[in-house]
């Protein structure tokens, strides 16, 4: 390959240099840099190469310091997806409450007939919300099971992207519920089983309830589904919601809607997919300001590891900047000689860190989380991979003012005739 010339009669065109001739330049400019970096005497791979023993300390305190720092934000970003798993149901629906309570106000006819009025919905359904529990991160986790009329079963479990796989729908004649895979995987339940606060002290639904049906849930949401028909031949005092699927695009006047009726009902509880996001960034706000205090302490402790080791090691080095001095080199050169070295070695730790947290949690996940279907732990998450970076640019900061400090005091002389 060559340069390529173009001629006319008048005049010579500069030469042009082809577009694969310019990236075949450019890597071999890399691998030679490269190679001639890696073989210097000053290269910072034969300082790593001459001196693990002093690499070796550094580089597993930063490696395990990624892990200790990333297990609260992993542990957070779990219970992050917890949450919003919850808030999946109000993508779907908006939710209007009725409590009994405010009976002597206004009845519930009066309710579900304004509901019926709203202009911007595609359809609603009328049913009990109750709720059972599964086992997460942090201990019980409450999840919801839908009691509904027989004839929405179907209707709603599609809207939220549910499909019975394996057994019945419950009998509006006896205690039956339908549960999806995951609770079931995480109660270990099998169908026939049985479950409700007589059988399980720790459960939240009322009575005994035996479960004839597994449901394949292809969203975020899990729970189960009941009998509405079967629940008021029991108890007359239910806490009515009506679920409310918007008009396609229609969701802001929708919300408006909603709104009026809860001015007009005081009492009524209404719940969207913006009340709920505001409740969610209030709750993740406050874990993140939790994970972020431990992370400060973590990096503070790190740093004065670090520091006294960097103060034992340029002191083990002395002899060598002194030499390095006397024969030419300035300060400013051995200060980004020690630089690179330390932002090297920093940047392979928290690789090597990275690494070993997510191994770590693969390992958690398969023994503990994913037979119970719990939301396994991952660095690798942007939300929790976030909180392994103030690690290193930290400790790289760090390290620099320490050996700053040192080259700034560094009397050449002095250290060759052994007076420093």
């Amino acid at each position: 390959m060559g340069w390529s010339l173009s001629r006319t009669s008048k005049s010579t065109r500069p030469a042009k240099i082809s577009l694969t001739q310019t990236k075949n330049s450019s890597w071999i400019t890399i691998y030679f840099l490269l190679f001639t970096t890696m073989s210097m005497p000053l290269s910072i791979f034969t300082f790593y190469k001459r001196n693990l023993r002093r690499v070796i300390p550094v580089l597993a305190i930063l490696a395990f310091s990624i892990l200790g720092v990333t297990a609260s934000a992993a542990i957070a970003g779990s219970l992050t997806r917890d949450l919003y798993k919850h808030n999946s149901l109000y993508s779907s629906f908006f939710t209007v409450h009725y409590q009994p309570l405010d009976a002597e106000k206004y009845k519930l006819e009066d309710v579900e007939k304004r509901v019926k009025e709203i202009k911007n919905s595609e359809l609603y359904f009328k049913g009990e919300l109750r709720r059972t529990y599964s086992t997460g991160v942090l201990g019980l986790s409450p999840e919801w099971v839908f009691y509904l009329n027989k004839d929405d079963y179907k209707v709603f479990m599609n809207e939220i992207k549910w499909d019975l796989v394996e057994g019945n729908f419950p009998d509006s004649k006896n205690n039956e519920v339908v549960l999806t895979e995951k609770l079931m995987l995480n109660r270990n339940l099998k169908i026939n089983d049985k479950i409700g606060t007589k059988i399980d002290n720790n459960d939240m639904l009322p009575g005994e309830h035996k479960v004839v049906g597994k449901i394949k849930e292809n969203g975020l949401l899990i729970g189960g589904i009941g009998s509405l028909e079967n629940l008021v031949s029991r108890d007359t005092d239910l806490d009515y919601t009506f679920y409310i699927k918007p008009k396609f695009g229609a969701k802001e006047a929708l919300d408006q809607e909603v709104k009026q009726i809860e001015k007009d009902f005081p009492g009524v509880e209404i719940r969207t997919e913006y009340t709920e996001k505001v409740y969610a960034d209030t709750q993740l706000a406050i874990v993140r300001s939790l994970v972020w205090s431990l992370d400060v302490i973590v990096m503070l402790v790190i740093c004065i590891s670090v520091a006294l080791l960097n103060v034992i090691y340029f002191m083990q080095r002395s002899q060598e900047f002194g030499v390095l001095s006397a024969l030419g080199y300035t300060k400013d050169f051995l200060l980004k000689k020690t630089f690179l070295e330390s932002l090297g070695l920093t940047i392979i730790a928290w690789i090597l860190g990275v690494g070993i947290a997510e191994g770590v949690y693969a390992l958690l996940n398969s023994i503990l989380f994913n037979p119970k279907g719990i939301e396994g732990l991952t660095v690798l998450e942007p939300g929790t991979f976030i909180f392994s970076l103030p690690v290193p640019i930290t400790i790289t900061i760090f390290s620099l003012i320490t050996v700053y400090w040192h080259f700034s005091r560094m009397d050449a002389i002095a250290i060759i005739e052994k007076r420093d």
